[in-house]
């Protein structure tokens, strides 16, 4: 058994998965199931976010077609989400039952624990920690063709997180030799830009059509990661505001998730709580929208806790507005009666406002969501050692 150990700022993942040897050869079903073992798992601990998920089973490789999915890295890996570093390592410790693992992987994103590292080597016969060091020595150990999805990270910024260079490394181990743009949502919101340049360009100077002669072969092409950007986590949004402020109280952005439709927040809160969905949940959806109408082009991946809500909002932001919507009665003075106020202002339409005359709205891309990204990409780590 191989495990996976993605040790976040907020919470903690961890993948059991079976080991290579012990695998039937081929592609992997798309899809998940709930695992058998979700129950157990919430009554032995006190703080699990999230119960067990199985990703599908082994295919034959005659049914092996198309893209790479999440599913060909994590191959009946059973995924669990606690909100404790102490309590993912207890219920690694318990699952393993003093046995050990083939390999342990370690992303963490926390300030470095030498005593976590030593309690997981014990635990394993390999343990990896997935670092700037760890991915330095990686690849100079080795000669990598232009196309091999590790060239994407030839090129990190020094203090780079591990979770940023995994889910780096997912999505072009997923998506291979596209330009992307992939939103990563957690405690911190990071945008990362991967291009496929041509070789031996070593710097977006242009597009791809730009820089090939008419009439000429298409150049070989290498990832390139070309940078990224951070901002603050939907969750990390709302507690400033309480922490900054006099009289804003912390509301539970997740609970206002669970309780209204992510497509009907309205731009203007008619009270505390629509007004901080509007401020900071669509807020983070206009900047999805925002960041794909300045990149044309490229495929729009969401990962991370809230992908998929997001995924579904643009997917509203998408959809065509309402023909009733211009409709002159819209401009009539009951417009503007007490009720216009009230919650059930929040209509479909109201996070699209009308454009000025003479003006289009950007365009909505449609978004791929990866919710394991990082998993992914450490599992396809493990696949290359």
């Amino acid at each position: 058994m191989n495990v996976i150990i993605d040790i976040g700022n907020t919470s903690c993942k961890v993948a059991f998965c079976p080991s290579r040897g012990g695998a039937e050869p081929g592609r992997v079903a798309p899809g998940r199931s709930e695992g058998s073992s979700a129950g157990s798992v919430s009554a032995e601990f006190s703080n699990p976010i999230a119960g067990g998920q199985t990703y599908g089973a082994k295919m034959a490789p005659a049914q092996a077609t198309g893209a790479p999915t999440a599913g060909d890295f994590l191959a009946g890996a059973e995924v669990f989400r606690f909100a404790t570093q102490k309590e993912t390592i207890s219920y690694v410790r318990r699952r393993l039952d003093r046995s050990k693992a083939d390999t342990i992987i370690l992303s963490n994103v926390r300030r470095r624990s030498f005593y976590l590292e030593k309690t997981l080597e014990r635990m394993c016969a390999r343990f990896v920690n997935f670092d700037e060091d760890f991915v330095k020595g990686l690849l100079q150990d080795r000669e990598l063709a232009l196309q091999d999805p590790l060239q994407v990270l030839r090129h990190m910024p020094m203090g780079m997180g591990a979770d940023r260079m995994a889910a780096i490394f997912g999505a072009e181990v997923l998506y291979p030799l596209l330009d992307k743009l992939v939103f990563d949502f957690g405690t911190a919101t990071t945008v990362e830009f991967i291009d496929a340049l041509p070789f031996p360009e070593t710097t977006p100077t242009g597009s791809l059509a730009q820089q090939t002669p008419a009439g000429g072969p298409a150049p070989q092409l290498t990832p390139y990661y070309r940078g990224g950007s951070i901002s603050l986590g939907l969750n990390t949004r709302y507690r400033a505001l309480s922490h900054y402020t006099a009289k804003i109280p912390y509301l539970d952005p997740e609970e206002f998730l669970k309780n209204n439709d992510i497509c009907k927040i309205d731009c203007a809160g008619y009270n505390l709580d629509t007004a901080l969905a509007a401020g900071n949940i669509l807020g983070i959806m206009f900047e999805i929208q925002g960041y794909a109408a300045a990149n044309p082009g490229r495929k729009l991946i969401l990962t991370g806790g809230n992908a998929a809500r997001f995924a579904e909002g643009l997917e509203g932001l998408r959809a065509p507005a309402s023909p009733t919507a211009a409709s002159p009665t819209a401009a009539s003075p009951t417009a503007a009666s007490p009720t216009a106020a009230s919650p059930t202002a929040a209509s479909p339409t109201a996070a699209s406002p009308a454009p000025a005359p003479g003006t289009q709205p950007p365009a909505v891309p449609a978004a791929t969501v990866e919710k394991d990204l990082v998993l992914v990409g450490l599992a396809a780590i493990l696949e290359r050692l």
